[in-house]
């Protein structure tokens, strides 16, 4: 499994670092040829042309100075994203919620085995929704969960 792991995020990586090469390549060129930085024989042709035309050329690199700027701030939040812990603390997030998430479902089974289970069903599920408060690190439902789980487990003739 972690083969396959390596694998996604070495081609997830490779693409980004290619598409960030290739936009920033492309903006530097937008970049450079709105602020006026192109070769002499650009320079000769501009010359000739109406000014209609020349007007017209310089909105269209305005545009293009804009566009790469908002590029370049776009890539630089996603590098911060990717690698400045923004994917980390999505992930935790994430996590968290699922954790919460099995531990209401196991408080629900509980309740199931509280009205149709056995004195030992209960027990076990009892324990079953402590581990889940544990998982999800929920320190108060933890403890009152430990409590019925001692409670229940003693109705069913063990000592926890």
């Amino acid at each position: 499994m972690g083969d396959t792991n390596l694998i996604i995020v070495t081609i997830v990586v490779s693409t980004i670092v290619i598409l960030f090469y290739w936009g920033l390549k492309v903006s530097v060129r937008k970049a450079a040829t709105s602020l006026g930085w192109e070769p002499q024989a650009k320079q000769q042709k501009e010359a000739a042309k109406p000014k209609v035309e020349k007007d017209a050329e310089a909105k269209q690199r305005e545009h293009n100075l804009a566009s790469s700027i908002l590029y370049l701030v776009l890539m630089a939040g996603g590098v911060w994203f990717f690698f400045g812990g923004g994917l980390e603390k999505q992930a935790a997030k994430d996590l968290q919620k699922i954790q919460n998430q099995v531990a209401t479902d196991s408080v629900a089974q509980y309740g199931i085995a509280l009205r149709n289970g056995t004195a030992m069903d209960r027990c076990v599920q009892a324990g079953m929704v402590t581990a889940a408060f544990l998982q999800a690190q929920d320190k108060q439902n933890y403890q009152k969960w430990k409590t019925i789980e001692k409670s229940d487990c003693r109705s069913a003739g063990l000592n926890r």
